[in-house]
């Protein structure tokens, strides 16, 4: 058995088990739960518990394992950083801080876009109109929508561009993906149809009751000139005054600024989000001309402090409350990070620590706290398990709903006799299966078109010699 690949059906069924609760938190790099429950299943029930030690750790570092996990990341918030930059940013109405994720930058980026959308979506309503930039904070945001949501809110896009080759990520083409992950639901006859409005010229702050917005840093040429943000298009200088009166690209087209000053006056939500300090310091200055620009900002505790200390030179961060458990929050959201959210690859404890600066024993306490969560803090990842199929999905279902054990399932054929043929195929397997390592097996059966198609199949592999060394008895 140690030589032989887990097979599809057994990797999923053992990562199945690992992450449903009330497993999902152990710190034990192999369960007993995952053992006691393996054993009461055919054809796990005859195998030592040292056999099936080593088969549930080869599922864990099987290279398999990292896309059959779906993480579900809810990155913490630091209410303390939060509250001390509505006092010190005069105009700002709330202020989202998280960790910072200085290891990977386009991670960051990602859960500032997960934390608006769980802190603010909820609090939109049913019917709203939404006004989105381009950038990956808004992509997260927008990807998390539901497709009630898609179609009961409105969006328009408040920068887009003309042309054939993309010169960046505008409004218009994160409407145009995240209308192209439903376009199944949507081409359906009686779907509800999404109002997007791609163009900037027809956009009014009248029009808007939410505007997400990605507050980014510019490239090292514009850095040169003195730029140090880019907001839909416009480059701002350190003072916050604009380098050019329209965006730098001829093919972005954007509404102007004033758009975003004259919702801030009128009260309306405009959600900044970025982690350059520089960037942000800029646009927040910016309301010398005409007004502020954002009322809400979605940042990380890296860049928090650096605001703060922009206003403040003699702030401390020591002042702040809370900061060794925010510490502990924070590497719990790192931690998981490298281990679930890494798409290139679920690193190990031993890479995690010293990635981190972290002892090993850390780590799986770490990750522990992550998935459970404590009284104070909730889960920062819940992990799902995605089956490799329908059929094993359904196995899955019926193993846990009726306490079976075991069950094969197979597609539906609309041809009766690809349908047995695929039946008796199956429990043809299992019975091999079953007789693993056996010097005879004893089998006995009914009768039917099953199980007969079960006999064929028998019978074209015992012809193919997979019977060497055993000895099968039918009754």
């Amino acid at each position: 058995m140690a030589k032989q690949p887990l097979s599809e059906r057994d990797l999923f069924r053992i990562l199945s088990m690992r992450y449903a609760p009330p497993l999902a938190g152990w710190t034990a790099q192999v369960p007993k739960g995952v053992l006691e429950r393996l054993r009461r299943w055919f054809p796990y029930c005859q195998r030592s518990l040292p056999q099936l030690r080593r088969m549930v750790l080869k599922a864990f570092s099987d290279p398999r394992t990292s896309k059959l996990l779906d993480a579900e990341f809810r990155p913490p918030i630091d209410p303390a950083l939060g509250d001390e930059l509505m006092r010190k940013l005069v105009g700002l109405r709330c202020a989202l801080v998280i960790p910072s994720m200085v290891e990977d930058v386009s991670a960051n980026e990602r859960y500032l876009g997960l934390v608006a959308f769980h802190h603010f979506a909820p609090r939109m309503g049913d019917k709203v109109s939404v006004g989105v930039s381009g950038g990956l904070a808004v992509h997260a945001f927008l990807q998390r929508l539901t497709f009630p949501q898609i179609t009961r809110w409105r969006f328009f896009a408040l920068n887009s561009q003309s042309g054939g080759q993309p010169t960046g990520t505008t409004a218009d083409i994160l409407l145009g993906n995240l209308l192209a992950r439903h376009w199944q639901t949507l081409v359906a006859p009686d779907a509800p149809k999404p109002q997007v409005i791609a163009d900037p010229t027809q956009v009014s702050p009248d029009l808007l009751d939410w505007a997400p917005i990605t507050v980014a840093s510019p490239d090292d040429a514009l850095r040169q000139k003195g730029v140090v943000a880019d907001v839909l298009g416009y480059r701002l200088m350190r003072n916050g005054s604009l380098f050019a009166p329209s965006p730098l690209c001829p093919k972005v087209q954007a509404v102007p600024l004033s758009l975003l000053q004259r919702m801030v006056r009128q009260g309306k939500w405009v959600i900044a989000l970025g982690t350059d300090a520089d960037a942000l310091w800029a646009t927040y200055q910016a309301h010398r001309s005409g007004g502020w620009l954002f009322n809400a900002l979605v940042t990380d505790d890296r860049c928090a402090i650096a605001l703060l200390q922009r206003v403040d030179p003699l702030w401390r961060l020591a002042d702040v409350p809370g900061r060794q458990r925010w510490w502990l929050v924070s590497q719990r959201l790192r931690v998981a990070h490298w281990r679930y959210g890494n798409p290139s690859a679920h690193l190990s404890n031993k890479t995690i620590a010293e990635r981190l600066n972290l002892s090993r024993k850390q780590v799986p306490l770490l990750l522990d706290e992550a998935l459970r969560g404590d009284r104070q803090s909730p889960l920062v990842v819940r992990v799902k398990v995605q089956a490799p199929s329908q059929e094993q999905e359904l196995e899955w279902r019926l193993l846990e709903l009726w306490g079976l054990r075991e069950v094969r399932t197979v597609p539906t054929f609309d041809d009766d006799e690809q349908g047995y043929a695929a039946l008796g195929k199956a429990a043809a397997e299992f019975l091999w299966q079953l007789a693993e390592g056996k010097e005879s097996f004893c089998v006995g059966i009914g009768w039917g078109r099953s199980v007969l198609a079960m006999m064929d199949a028998f019978g074209e592999n015992a012809s193919k010699g997979t019977t060497k060394r055993q000895r099968w008895t039918f009754v």
